[in-house]
């Protein structure tokens, strides 16, 4: 979704076509496989419990409606996935589900935004992790995301535009949950950038001297972001992550270590 839509100005046809494949690929509940193999006799695909998949979908609908107007695609209708839902000891699915009842892409959207919700919100006020965000090798943090956050406030304002675009319901709904969201990891500040994510107990994730591109990037742009703030961030990852020597932009500095908190497999590279 990321790839495809990235390339619009290139062929948007494209991202249209992932947009209804990757709606081909969720479940009733709003959860989508992670990843998949096409199979004759139905494609194979992981259901997991990865926190910001199905957002993409939110994402690439309303960049994708917005750059060519096509909004027709939001009435087009598509089926969803069904199998049980993963129980409290499955962290992960290998499976081939069954094809359920079509729905409008536009309803595919709301599914997604709605089953992040349902998951729930720390004591921080932001979106759960579960097992990992935007990188999955964070499996084992099991508290709250703050690039979530920004994240799903992104998407919700995005969504509750497109509806009003459309006349639907529900605008008013994802306005407010954007800018709870957004204050919520505007709330992350530590006095020197964003912090990345939260254990349970509320320990910040890599303690106070790692900085994660993610929470500095998307808090640039979003509206409930400190100006003030911003500026900082942004100015404390220039510095901390870019390697002019060897030419390198990091994600994160520094790299997580086997000798403190397990955060997840992340720790083993």
């Amino acid at each position: 979704l990321q790839d495809s839509v990235n390339l619009l100005l290139i062929d948007p046809a494209y991202a249209r076509e992932q947009i209804l494949l990757c709606c081909r690929h969720q479940y009733l509940e709003g959860d989508v496989m992670h990843w998949w193999h096409p199979h004759p006799q139905g494609d194979k695909g992981v259901r997991s419990r990865c926190s910001d998949d199905l957002l993409w979908l939110v994402w690439a609908l309303c960049r994708y409606t917005e750059a060519t107007g096509d909004y027709a695609l939001c009435h087009v209708e598509v089926p969803y996935l069904a199998s049980p839902p993963l129980s409290s000891q499955e962290k992960d699915r290998y499976e081939t589900p069954e094809s359920a009842s079509p729905a409008p892409v536009l309803l595919h959207a709301k599914a997604a935004l709605e089953c992040c919700i349902r998951r729930g919100f720390g004591p921080h006020g932001l979106p759960r992790m579960l097992g990992g965000d935007w990188n999955d090798a964070l499996d084992a943090v099991e508290g709250e995301s703050v690039w979530l956050g920004w994240f799903f406030s992104h998407c919700a304002l995005s969504f509750a535009a497109l509806l009003e675009r459309l006349g639907a319901e529900g605008a008013q709904r994802y306005r407010a949950g954007a800018r709870q969201i957004g204050l919520a990891a505007e709330g992350s500040w530590n006095g020197r950038w964003y912090d990345r994510a939260y254990y349970p107990d509320g320990e910040a994730l890599g303690g106070e001297d790692r900085i994660d591109s993610l929470s500095q990037s998307w808090a640039a742009l979003s509206p409930y972001a400190s100006p003030l703030h911003v500026e900082k961030a942004l100015d404390a990852a220039l510095d901390r992550l870019i390697d002019r020597e060897n030419k390198l932009v990091r994600l994160f500095d520094p790299p997580y270590s086997s000798r403190e908190r397990r955060c997840g497999y992340i720790s083993g590279y």
